[in-house]
């Protein structure tokens, strides 16, 4: 995914409220919790909580799609996007955390119609 299209998807979809992002991997989960938005370190673009120095780094030429599902973590379904690779590996995870998912789906995919190759799925 070009990197105009991933930051710019990236910034609508963390406008949609608070969240839960999650780095999993097979060994340790590390998470962030609240409201997010995007910051920098240094010259680097990162996804940000705004009251602390916690930040995530991303690789956008890694990420090929935004991928819009429920996910059950053991408290039910929860709605959830997840930054997927080519290989459709989950590379970050948000949980959202604000209410009526569907109807913050549908303005996203209404208000970023033109990178609807880049979202898949449905909340």
């Amino acid at each position: 995914m070009r990197q105009s299209i991933f930051w710019r998807l990236l910034e609508d979809i963390l406008s949609l409220g608070d969240f839960i992002a999650a780095v999993p991997n097979d060994g340790a989960s590390a998470n962030i919790v609240g409201h997010l938005r995007l910051g920098l370190d240094g010259s680097e673009s990162v996804i940000e909580k705004e009251v602390c120095h916690c930040h995530i780094h991303l690789k956008p030429s890694e990420i090929a799609a935004f991928s819009f599902s429920y996910l059950d973590v053991g408290f039910g379904d929860e709605p959830c996007v997840e930054f997927l690779s080519a290989d459709r590996q989950p590379v970050v995870k948000l949980y959202y955390r604000g209410g009526d998912a569907p109807r913050q789906f549908r303005k996203l995919v209404k208000r970023d119609a033109e990178y609807q190759d880049f979202i898949a799925g449905s909340w």
